[in-house]
């Protein structure tokens, strides 16, 4: 429905406004009688006649489906999808509503309820491409290992656009869509504009291990071989899920030991070091901080894993300190905490990362499948309050069709939807694509949805229990979708 609509629908629609605009001024009534009340008429008060109006209150305002359709049709934007051809490749003018809230932000973060989804990655390029191009974002950050993202841009003159993408992102993202990504990064360049990108994640590819293996051999064979092999065990204790954890804490000991050993000889062969890459100033420095996560990861990561993992201790983690993803984003939050103060300071940065990494408050969501079912805080929470003040967290969410899981198995998306879940109501929209602002919304009953708890689709078959508007700035809705297509392995 346009925003104008029919005489009669507008005549219908202010004095359905007008009707509701009464139960806020009952609302108060309410809580006025109850906080200022006598306690002897306070009593009086509590009467079936007091509870039936406030029952009736709480239904009418706060479970209202044909006011939420209707504040829905109203409020929705329709947004393209993009991709190869798209004329709204080109054509950025279905955007302008998020460029009205996302103007005066220094930080957007685009989420995505699963990492196998065609439409997502189409939306996704698209919005990053308006954000560099119209907005001024200057950095494309993913939920990919920042170290290795930054040896893949230091030899990205010399990378096709496929070997920078398979280099740096998780093989879930090695798809046509993102490939298409990546050849505009390279495309972007030679300008004067050009976007930069990186990483925040603390799981390991080989880009970094093999640029600092050469780099250490340049000067000393050993030291390079030393960490080749460092690298490799680290490689695996981070990834494996059956492992023999009763032998870690030795292996930890050691890894650490070596790990100090490395830096020592980087610390003290630094002018050295230096002219065997001077075209890349910092260096040593880049590799010191590498370093230093490693030995965290060993210790806080790697160690929650044995503790929840292993057989012999049948340990399940009480509270969020003790899981081991949660240690995985309170990394990913320190790691853009520092891309965004020290190493990229004044410039705008975009996110690329799931739906639960950029919440608001993850810690508030019930029936997190990711993190056990406990109160955890994800990078969206965990980073400072003067960034958190500067972002904006864009949640993503498909209604059918199907999807691919990590390991690029397809999942149908639940066939039906609770009335009063996120996706549903998004339904009545009308569009294909649609976005709605959450954070300049103040409650009136059409939206109540997004200020109450109610269910949305972590992935396919799994629910969550949340409050949207605690949790994003905003969300894009896609009514069909269907896997990546994914790139042809070699």
């Amino acid at each position: 429905m346009s925003l104008g609509g029919k005489a009669d629908e507008s005549a219908r629609a202010k004095r359905g406004a007008l009707r509701w605009s009464l139960y806020p001024v009952l609302l108060l009534f309410l809580i006025g009688v109850c906080l200022l009340a006598p306690a002897s008429a306070l009593a009086q008060t509590e009467s079936d006649e007091f509870w039936s109006l406030w029952n009736d209150y709480l239904h009418r305002h706060m479970n209202d489906h044909e006011a939420w359709a209707e504040w829905v049709k109203q409020h929705a934007h329709p947004v393209a999808l993009g991709g190869a051809g798209s004329e709204s490749d080109d054509d950025f003018a279905d955007l302008a509503p998020l460029a009205s809230v996302l103007a005066d932000r220094h930080i957007v973060m685009l989420g995505e309820s699963s990492h196998g989804v065609r439409e997502y990655n189409l939306a996704k390029v698209r919005l990053v491409k308006f954000l560099h191009q119209e907005l001024g974002f200057d950095v494309l950050v993913f939920e990919s290992s920042w170290a290795d993202t930054y040896a893949v841009t230091l030899e990205a003159g010399a990378l096709s656009a496929r070997e920078m993408l398979e280099r740096s992102l998780h093989p879930m993202w090695h798809t046509e869509e993102v490939l298409a990504l990546f050849e505009y990064v390279k495309e972007t360049q030679g300008t004067e504009n050009p976007l930069q990108l990186a990483g925040i994640d603390m799981q390991p590819f080989d880009a970094f291990s093999n640029f600092v293996t050469a780099w250490l051999s340049a000067v000393d064979p050993m030291r390079g071989g030393a960490w080749r092999g460092l690298e490799g065990r680290y490689k695996q204790a981070v990834y494996a899920l059956d492992y023999p954890w009763e032998e870690l804490p030795t292996r930890v000991a050691l890894w650490t030991l070596g790990y100090q050993e490395l830096a020592r000889f980087v610390l003290q062969n630094r002018e050295e070091l230096t002219k065997a890459r001077p075209d890349v100033p910092g260096l040593a420095e880049i590799v010191l901080r590498a370093i230093a996560e490693r030995i965290r990861v060993l210790d806080e990561f790697v160690g929650a894993k044995a503790l929840v993992l292993s057989p012999a201790n049948l340990f399940l983690p009480l509270h969020s300190l003790q899981n081991y993803p949660y240690v995985r984003d309170r990394i990913m939050a320190d790691n853009l905490a520092w891309l965004a103060e020290e190493v990229y300071p004044g410039k705008k940065i975009i996110v690329w990362a799931h739906n639960y990494h950029i919440r608001k408050q993850n810690s508030s969501v019930q029936d997190d499948p990711l993190f056990m079912g406990l109160p955890t805080p994800t990078l969206g929470e965990l980073l400072p309050d003067t960034l958190r003040a500067r972002a904006y967290s864009l949640g993503l969410y498909m209604y059918s069709g199907s999807h691919a899981d990590n390991n690029r198995v397809v999942q149908q998306i639940a066939a039906e939807h609770a009335p009063d879940s996120l996706e549903a109501i998004f339904a009545h929209a009308g569009y294909d694509v649609a976005f709605i602002d959450f954070k300049h919304q103040v409650p009136e009953v059409g939206n109540t949805w997004m200020f109450t708890e109610r269910k949305a689709l972590y992935a396919g078959p799994y629910e969550e229990t949340l409050i949207p508007r605690t949790q994003y700035d905003g969300v894009l809705w896609f009514r069909r979708v269907q896997p990546p297509r994914y790139l042809e392995r070699p």
